[in-house]
């Protein structure tokens, strides 16, 4: 009797991990791969930009498409739903519980911090793998595949370029003088940016303790209470952004990504593709090889095409693409820089491998796509966009 029952015991047991192993397995593969997330200004105050444009034809139908939004649009939530196919996913800004005190912020960096503070709790709002943050004037310039994030290690890419020491975005400065990181490049260039979602609660850890050290010894030589000091992550993003200025401009990429560079942990998750136009357009921080130049940033015009155009194919390898704004309805113009190592960038071309591309239009190929599915989506929701009532102010 005793052996039977151990027997039955011993079968019970292996059902039971065996049902443990199979919900984790259906856990995890329930977990989207990536995941895109875009947010743009209130409606009522300003126009849509036309990232979703891009997002629907070039985007794979098995990643969601996330939009952050500052106020709830209940209109174009009806519009977008009513013009059927697919219905993104929505978040709102007030989804966030977190203190409004801001007080000591320059204006310009009040407004940043404003637009840009979210992404650091992406982890909150996203069960993807990796979180694909999209500026609302990013237009997508061709279809995306698994291998344009992930490498065969499967590290996820991450585009960059250094601009020298003059530095002359500031955003380096920030980094480096505020929390004291070594700064390895300026990531706010190709997007989507990629970032594992895992690694944003190891970021504020370090933000919080690197901030944290510093408002201390101001307390102690200013003789404050240490009580004032830092004591979490809001209070740190205010600290910073209070001690910011025009020459210490606040990046969130650069935030991100110089800390996944100098973090012992994350740095060997990313394949870096950091070039200096200065030098070589070959990538000078990581593996050579090229990777794909997968958007045109259109830096506040916002106007990308709602119809399929040819896009050039040297424009495919990064960084080509950064020399580039679309003009309607159906141009790509080299753009003026204003900054020494851009302009050296602006008169050169990385040279554009065959193979290279001729796997991208492979990868294009193979991918499925809301426009696949539905031909009329963009227009339909280019109407929602710019429809009168949407961009109604919301009633009191």
């Amino acid at each position: 009797p005793m052996r039977k029952f151990l027997a039955w015991l011993s079968l019970l047991l292996l059902l039971l991990l065996l049902s443990v192993s199979v919900t984790s397995d259906e856990s995890e593969s329930a977990m989207p791969l990536v995941e895109a997330v875009v947010s743009f200004a209130p409606l009522h105050r300003r126009p849509a930009r036309e990232a979703y444009k891009g997002l629907l034809r070039y985007w794979p139908v098995e990643w969601p498409i996330h939009f952050h939004l500052d106020e709830p649009e209940p209109q174009l939530r009806t519009c977008l739903s009513a013009a059927g196919s697919f219905m993104p996913r929505f978040t709102t800004e007030q989804d966030l519980a977190r203190s409004r005190t801001l007080s000591g912020i320059e204006r310009n960096n009040r407004v940043a911090y404003e637009k840009n503070h979210w992404k650091f709790y992406l982890d909150r709002y996203s069960n993807a793998r990796i979180v694909a943050i999209v500026d609302d004037d990013a237009c997508l310039l061709t279809k995306l595949g698994e291998e344009d994030l992930l490498n065969d290690k499967g590290k996820l890419v991450a585009r960059g370029i250094q601009r020298g020491t003059d530095d002359p975005f500031g955003f380096g400065s920030f980094v480096r003088d505020l929390l004291h990181w070594e700064v390895v490049a300026d990531f706010m260039t190709d997007f989507p940016v990629f970032i594992w979602r895992e690694m944003l609660p190891d970021l504020r850890a370090a933000v919080l303790a690197s901030v944290k050290a510093d408002a201390q010894l101001a307390a102690a030589s200013n003789g404050t209470e240490t009580e004032n000091a830092v004591n979490d992550f809001p209070a740190a993003l205010r600290w910073l952004f209070a001690r910011s200025s025009d020459t210490k401009r606040f990046s969130e990429f650069s935030i991100l990504l110089n800390f996944a560079y100098n973090s012992e942990k994350w740095r060997s998750r990313y394949d870096w593709k950091v070039i200096d136009p200065e030098r070589s357009l070959r990538s000078v921080v990581g593996d050579p090889v090229p990777v794909l130049g997968m958007s045109t940033h259109q830096h506040g015009k916002g106007r990308c095409w709602s119809e399929a155009i040819p896009i050039p194919p040297h424009m495919l390898v990064y960084p080509n693409n950064l020399q580039y704004v679309f003009v309607p309805p159906d141009q790509f113009v080299r753009r003026a820089w204003s900054t020494r190592s851009l302009v050296t960038l602006r008169d050169r071309l990385y040279h554009q491998p065959r193979r290279f591309v001729e796997k991208r239009w492979r990868v294009g190929n193979r991918t499925q796509t809301r426009t696949d599915a539905d031909p009329l989506i963009v227009f339909k929701w280019e109407r929602c966009f710019k429809s009168e009532s949407v961009r109604l102010p919301p009633q009191e």
